[in-house]
């Protein structure tokens, strides 16, 4: 479950009880999607965690991209927060990130072949 970002509080998010601040967390790593940023599934976004080990990530996106957010009869690019578990943390890593920062940040979940 995505959040959108409330601009009137810049880096600040409460879910669930928990608070999230992008000035206060790691940024662990970023993607960029390859394609051109005004194709309709063009995003970013970027994987944090807290000082407490929680994960989330920060993305925005266009029309067609998992950022969009229907508004009446049309659909937009929104920013978003989304709190996500280790598991799903370590996934994203494996597809986005290189092998050093993977293992860097998630090797007691990494074993050898």
């Amino acid at each position: 479950m995505k959040f959108v970002i409330n601009h009137k509080e810049k880096g600040k998010y409460i879910s669930g009880g928990l608070r999230y601040n992008l000035h206060q967390s790691m940024k662990i790593g970023w993607y960029e999607s390859p394609c051109p940023a005004n194709e309709y599934h063009y995003f970013k976004e970027a994987l944090f965690v807290t000082a407490k080990g929680n994960f989330f990530l920060v993305g925005e996106g266009n029309a067609l991209s998992r950022y969009r957010e229907r508004c009446e009869d049309l659909w937009g690019g929104v920013p978003a927060l989304e709190p996500i578990s280790k598991r799903q943390a370590f996934q994203w890593a494996e597809r986005f990130l290189t092998v050093k920062n993977v293992e860097k940040y998630f090797g007691d979940m990494i074993e050898e072949a």
